[in-house]
């Protein structure tokens, strides 16, 4: 709630317009958790961290849904915007997973296939929006790469030692990390595009902080494990 309420106050510095203002604000408040943060998590620390890192980011998952995807869309949240493919996925995957159901082969290849058409479908989606903007913008905004470093490094850091000084264990800390210090997810291109508005600056947001993230991703972990080598 604190980090919603903070980059609310970030998105009215960075943004140019009403659109913009929505997509900063969901850009600040959600990182790429999904796509990237999870396989990240499951490489890193294993299938048991990844499972506290889903049921943790549940809340998160729940804002991306209601207020984040209104505030880029324009229209009032709603908690009937849970009604989704995604949610209704997950709250099944969790109703499966505790009653024990074995689904048959062929419903598990195709929710596998289903599953993996995802992020090659928002990557067209992305790719479709930047190809519109000359090359020279997509790289010469100031206030972009400023926006990508608070995404990457400065909110993840804060975050973390809001975290520490309240005695959070070391593994939240570590979930905290890894959903927080990744780049900006392909939601800001995806969510406005699909209202027929205007999304450049999310196309802006996420290259420049996807391409800078393959720098400061390493860098958050290795000072994160120098700090806390237990995990």
């Amino acid at each position: 709630i604190a980090l919603v309420i903070l980059t609310r106050f970030l998105a009215k510095r960075f943004a140019q317009n009403r659109d913009e203002i929505g997509i900063y604000n969901y850009a600040f408040a959600v990182s790429n958790m999904g796509y990237m943060g999870y396989p990240m998590m499951q490489a890193m620390f294993g299938e048991t961290m990844l499972f506290k890192m889903m049921i943790t980011v549940i809340p998160v998952n729940i804002y991306i849904y209601t207020v984040g995807m209104a505030s880029m869309t324009g229209k009032k949240a709603s908690l009937r915007s849970l009604i989704n493919p995604v949610f209704i996925g997950t709250c099944a995957g969790i109703l499966i997973g505790l009653t024990g159901i074995e689904l048959p082969s062929l419903a598990n290849n195709f929710l596998s296939s289903a599953a993996n058409c995802m992020s090659p479908i928002a990557m067209l989606i992305s790719g479709l929006v930047i190809s519109r903007l000359p090359l020279g913008k997509l790289f010469s905004s100031v206030r972009i790469y400023v926006a990508a470093i608070l995404r990457l490094i400065v909110l993840p850091a804060i975050i973390l030692a809001v975290f520490y000084f309240l005695g959070a264990p070391t593994e939240l800390l570590a979930i905290m990390l890894v959903t927080y210090a990744m780049p900006i997810g392909m939601n800001t291109i995806v969510f406005p595009e699909a209202h027929g508005i205007d999304a450049r600056a999310g196309a802006q947001l996420v290259l420049i902080s996807n391409l800078m993230s393959i720098v400061t991703i390493p860098i958050m972990v290795l000072l994160f494990l120098r700090l806390f080598p237990a995990i």
